[in-house]
């Protein structure tokens, strides 16, 4: 069972609600109506199932470990890093594995919390608008907080590993720039971080880049690379930074995830987003390709801050 107030679906208009994904087929739905509101007035439809497979021996915490070790063998777990830097570290965690429904079914991206100005502070949520660029789906997202392994190359989940239900508001979405921000409509939980942010868009090839992302769902990975392209294009997305890793790669899954560079004091700053790439275990030096956040920065720097 879950529980949910109608505000927490949308108020854009929308009325569809997504539950959580809960393990077995029945999910009891109970609808509250408020005083003076009359259960004929109002009638309740199921227009889309998303049904994932797994074992039905597995426990509840099975379905936060589904994914392990789904994604390919050059992928590095953010808990194998030797020495993490204290902004390495604090970056990790603004990063949590997304799952979300369309009208095709259900789908993994990654995504990353942004600090902002905002008093109390806003739950923004960066990702890629090829992911999510509608309200309705929007409104089915689910997301998982500190989903890394246990231990470096271990195949069980944090026991600090939980998921947030509740969807989120599309705050910005642009197809062709590839960027979206979403609000989370329940707060992330604590210890999540805050990612810091560059609005200057990078200015020089082969300037040192992160990215932390969950490839096919797994546990977060990071990557490490350098920029190749400071304004390039592919399938209609303009305008892209190009990377090629030398340490890991990207995935499906990992669409969204930060790209991140390192200020002069150790903060890692948010700089775009992954559309995606050819880069694989097998052709690491193939490129991937990033949506510049500092294109869009002016379109939504009045969610970040008065």
């Amino acid at each position: 069972m879950f529980e949910q107030s109608g505000t927490s679906f949308s108020t854009s208009g929308s009325d569809i609600g997504w539950s959580p994904t809960v393990n077995g087929d029945t999910l009891l739905v109970e609808l509250s109506l408020p005083a003076g509101q009359y259960p004929q007035n109002f009638s309740l439809s199921v227009p889309q199932l998303s049904h994932l497979d797994i074992s039905p021996t597995a426990s509840p915490r099975d379905m936060m470990t589904i994914a392990i070790g789904e994604s390919d063998s050059c992928q590095n777990d953010v808990v194998c890093r030797a020495n993490p830097t204290a902004g390495f570290t604090s970056a990790s965690k603004a990063v949590a594995r997304m799952v979300f429904t369309t009208s095709q079914g259900s789908f993994l991206c990654t995504g990353t919390l942004l600090n902002n100005t905002n008093t109390p502070k806003r739950n923004l949520f960066w990702t890629a608008a090829h992911c999510i660029s509608t309200q309705t789906v929007a409104n089915s997202l689910q997301t998982y907080w500190f989903y890394d392994a246990a231990s470096c190359n271990g195949n069980t989940a944090s026991a600090q590993a939980t998921t947030l239900t509740g969807g989120a508001f599309l705050r910005h979405a642009n197809t062709t720039r590839d960027t979206a921000l979403l609000e989370l409509k329940t707060a992330p939980p604590s210890g999540a971080f805050y990612a810091a942010w560059n609005s200057a868009a990078i200015g020089a090839t082969g300037t040192s880049i992160i990215g932390i992302h969950h490839p096919s769902g797994d546990v977060k990975k990071y990557s490490l690379g350098s920029v190749t392209g400071l304004n390039t294009s592919i399938d209609g997305k303009t305008p892209l930074y190009r990377v090629v890793w030398n340490d890991g790669v990207t995935e499906g899954g990992s669409s969204g995830s930060a790209l991140f560079t390192v200020a002069s004091g150790g903060a890692y700053q948010l700089r775009g987003g992954l559309y995606g790439g050819y880069s694989y275990c097998t052709a690491q030096s193939d490129p991937d390709y990033y949506s510049r956040f500092s294109d869009v920065y002016s379109t939504i720097s009045s969610f970040l801050g008065p």
